[in-house]
């Protein structure tokens, strides 16, 4: 296995006008010290080429932060049973050094990245379906079903949006639609189950992360049964 160590993901705003929150990289923390998270080229599950063993959010000199990452590269094929993806993650401890040098060399990575100008608008609004919109372009699915934190570049804006309708009927619901998928799919309010669809398919894994949204943003979930309940 070869080591490799680096910087994931930070709370600047990147070249396509998105930000990671510093919640969001501690969350990722908690993530890869919980279990074995593979370590994937562009987020495809067909090119699981290693592991993720650890990782520590820094602040840097200018307020922002950045997660750094300690990863291993598979070299023989036996390696990836010797850690299986959402195994418990027992070795991360052993990987704090390879953390340290990323941490020390940091001034040097990100010094390209500092001398380019980032766009100033915040891309996702602070509302229900801005949040949700960041949380879709932020998580993928494993295929055991596991909802993971990521950092996806995306150059398109996701098409659904949250929709809570004044004095609809029981049981109570909202609805996520797409106008350009002709998609109406409605949620149950409290227990966020799928219930049916309207109109058009919703894909599983946006019903899952969907609901993931909510059930790690309790927050938002007050916010939605709030304005739920207020408009009936």
């Amino acid at each position: 296995m070869r080591l490799q160590g680096g910087i994931a993901s930070t709370t600047y705003v990147d070249a396509h006008g998105h930000r990671m929150t510093k919640s969001a990289l501690d969350g990722a923390v908690e993530q890869l010290r919980a279990k074995y998270i593979p370590l994937l080229i562009n987020h495809d599950w067909d090119k699981h080429i290693g592991v993720n063993f650890n990782a520590r959010v820094v602040r840097l000199p200018d307020g922002e932060y950045a997660l750094l990452i300690a990863s291993g590269i598979f070299t023989d094929k036996s390696e990836f049973a010797t850690y299986p993806t959402g195994a418990p993650n027992t070795a991360w401890a052993d990987y704090e050094s390879v953390l340290d040098d990323v941490e020390a060399q940091v001034p040097e990575l990100l010094s390209a990245a500092a001398s380019r100008d980032r766009p100033k608008s915040e891309p996702y609004p602070p509302t229900l379906a801005g949040q949700l919109e960041l949380h879709l372009d932020s998580t993928t699915i494993a295929p055991d079903g596991s909802v993971y934190l990521i950092k996806q570049r995306v150059a398109t804006v996701r098409d659904m949006e949250i929709n809570v309708y004044p004095k609809d009927h029981d049981p109570p619901h909202f609805h996520v639609r797409s106008k350009q998928r002709n998609l109406d799919a409605r949620f149950h309010v409290y227990t966020l189950d799928l219930i049916n669809e309207k109109h058009g398919k919703i894909k599983p894994k946006e019903v899952r992360q969907i609901q993931d949204f909510f059930k790690s943003n309790s927050k938002m979930h007050t916010l939605l049964k709030s304005e739920y309940e207020r408009l009936q």
